[in-house]
C-alpha cells in the first residue's frame, strides 16, 4: 500500500473515530441534533423526591393534600441537550433516549450519563409518575421544579449532581358532599334561620 492510501485510511479512521454509529435505516427516523456525539466526559446525578408544594388549583389549603414519595411508582431522568436556548431530548446509537427508569428500591441510586462532549450544555429532567407506563395523566411531579442544568468544559467532570423531583399536590375538584340531616321544623345555616315546615 503506497504512503497516500495510507494516510487516506488513517484519515478515515480518525473521522469515524469522532462519529456515532447509527444502523443502517435509522438515520430518517433521528433527528441530527438528537444524536449524543461520543465524548469523553460523564456526569453522575442523584435524583431527590420533595413530597408536593406545588398546587394545581387554588382550594382551601386544609384541604390539599400533597403527593409523598411513597406515591411514586417509578421516576425516569432523561438527558436533552441545551443550545441556543432550545433542547432537544438526546438519544443513543440504537436511536433510543437516554434515561434512565426508576423503581422505588433505586430512587436514591447515583446515575452516569457517559459520552458527553465539552463545551456543551445539558439538561437532566426528571419525571415521577403515580403508575406503570409514561401516562401524562400519572405524572405526578412539576416540570419547572424537575430538572438540573449543568454545563460542560473542557476536560470537566463534576462531581454528583442533584436532580430535584418535586411533586405537586392532588387536584382538588371542587366537589364536597357532607351528610346532611334535616328535621322537621327550623334549620339554621351560619347566622339566618330558615324556617321549614313538615308537610305532615
Amino acid at each position: 500500500m503506497t504512503a497516500t492510501r495510507l494516510g487516506m485510511a488513517a484519515l478515515g479512521l480518525v473521522t469515524l473515530a469522532g462519529c456515532v454509529y447509527v444502523p443502517l435505516g435509522t438515520l430518517s427516523k433521528v433527528p441530527t441534533e438528537a444524536l449524543a456525539t461520543a465524548g469523553n466526559l460523564a456526569v453522575t446525578v442523584k435524583p431527590q423526591l420533595a413530597a408536593g408544594g406545588y398546587t394545581v388549583q387554588a382550594p382551601d389549603p386544609s384541604i390539599v393534600e400533597p403527593y409523598k414519595p411513597t406515591d411514586v411508582n417509578h421516576v425516569v431522568v432523561q438527558l436533552y441537550k441545551v443550545s441556543n436556548g432550545a433542547e432537544v431530548a438526546l438519544v443513543d446509537a440504537k436511536g433510543l433516549p437516554k434515561l434512565y427508569d426508576l423503581a422505588p428500591a433505586s430512587f436514591s441510586a447515583p446515575l452516569t450519563f457517559s459520552g458527553l462532549s465539552p463545551n456543551t450544555t445539558y439538561r437532566f429532567k426528571a419525571f415521577a409518575f403515580k403508575a406503570t407506563g409514561l401516562s401524562e395523566a400519572d405524572k405526578i411531579s412539576v416540570d419547572a421544579g424537575s430538572s438540573l442544568e449543568v454545563a460542560l468544559t473542557n476536560d470537566q467532570t463534576p462531581g454528583v449532581r442533584t436532580v430535584p423531583v418535586q411533586l405537586m399536590d392532588k387536584p382538588f375538584d371542587g366537589r364536597v358532599s357532607p351528610a346532611l340531616d334535616i328535621a322537621s321544623g327550623s334549620l339554621t345555616i351560619e347566622d339566618e334561620d330558615i324556617l321549614w315546615e313538615d308537610p305532615r
